[in-house]
């Protein structure tokens, strides 16, 4: 598996949510869920996770678990392979408050098992590293 690149999908009220999305996403202060990704085989995998973040306190998301889809607030779903990493960036941060759904391959899952769904709420609160 090849890493593509690596960036950060968490914001704080003092920092710009990244070099890819600060730059890229319309709007202004975007709230994040609080990862870390590497793009594998077309698909973002999550690498860090932030503690204390929306993704830490839900728990359902784990280093190493391929997000396969992911919907904005509107609903609008969109499958993640091959999707290139300012897209990424831009649905899965937003207005603070504001939701985004995920839908998760896990790591230790095998075969042809469904992605769970995972419905999280952007936030603007900075954490450490897990």
């Amino acid at each position: 598996m090849k890493k593509i690149l690596l960036f950060l999908i968490f914001t704080c009220s003092s920092l710009p949510i990244s070099a890819v999305a600060g730059t890229h996403c319309p709007g202004g202060g975007r709230g994040g869920i609080g990862i870390i990704v590497t793009f594998e085989d077309g698909y973002p995998v999550v690498s860090k996770i932030f503690s204390g973040s929306p993704v830490a306190v839900d728990g359902k998301i784990k280093i190493g678990d391929r997000i396969v889809a992911i919907a904005d607030e509107t609903g609008l779903t969109s499958s993640t392979k091959g999707m290139v990493p300012e897209d990424f960036a831009c649905i899965a941060t937003g207005k603070p408050a504001t939701k985004v759904t995920f839908l998760v391959q896990h790591k230790e899952s095998t075969g042809n098992i469904n992605p769970s769904k995972v419905e999280l709420v952007r936030t603007l609160n900075s954490q450490t590293m897990r």
